[in-house]
Formats: C-alpha cells, sequence, structure tokens
C-alpha cells in the first residue's frame, strides 16, 4: 500500500475513532449533542523538506476549536520517513514529523480537520 492511502486510511480512522469518543451522534444523524450546528474547518499547511533533514511542524487549532483528524500527502517515496502524524495531547493540535533520507527535496501537505466547541 503505497504512503499516501496509508496517510489516508489512517486519517479516515482517526475521524470515525473521534466521532465514537464525542457519542458518534452525527454518525446517526442525531443532533442531541449539539454537534450538527458544529463547524469543521480543514486547515492545511505545504512545506519542502530538504535532503538530510528533519522537519517537525504542527497545525493549531483555534480558541474554540479541538482537532478531531489529521493527515498528511507525500510522494511515494522510501526515503521519506514519518515519525510522527497525531494530535496533541490537549487536542488543540496536530502535529507532524518526517525525515527526508533521500538526495532530492520534496513537498510535504499536511492538514488538520478541526470542529467549534463553544
Amino acid at each position: 500500500m503505497k504512503r499516501t492511502n496509508f496517510a489516508v486510511a489512517v486519517s479516515v480512522l482517526a475521524i470515525l475513532a473521534s466521532a465514537y469518543v464525542v457519542g458518534a451522534s452525527f454518525l446517526k444523524n442525531d443532533c442531541s449533542a449539539n454537534l450538527c450546528s458544529q463547524s469543521i474547518e480543514v486547515r492545511n499547511e505545504e512545506f519542502t523538506i530538504q535532503p538530510g533533514s528533519l522537519e517537525e511542524r504542527s497545525i493549531q487549532c483555534g480558541e474554540d476549536q479541538k482537532v478531531v483528524g489529521g493527515g498528511f500527502k507525500i510522494e511515494d517515496d522510501p526515503k521519506l520517513f514519518v515519525w510522527k502524524n497525531s494530535p496533541f495531547e490537549d487536542g488543540k493540535g496536530w502535529g507532524l514529523g518526517i525525515s527526508n533520507y533521500g538526495q532530492a527535496a520534496r513537498v510535504i501537505r499536511f492538514y488538520a480537520i478541526m470542529v467549534s466547541v463553544k
């Protein structure tokens, strides 16, 4: 399986796990948990990782937001190693850590999915 597909699968699992944690009411079309009125925002960042380097990046939530998922998109390159792709412990952002063991610079795009928690 390509890394991109793996990243998408991990992101979908993260969203489903988050849905389970909050009661999955929006999956059942039940607005009792007040999730139907919540706004969803997807933030993304794109950067270039140079050969022989590592990068650790993050996307922060706004004050009234909580992260419910995230992920990344990279070229299928065996010289790229993702060592961190997870939410912050406090749920206020998403972190990505990646190393480039190759000879060429690579473009990385990562994102975080956030909901309002008023």
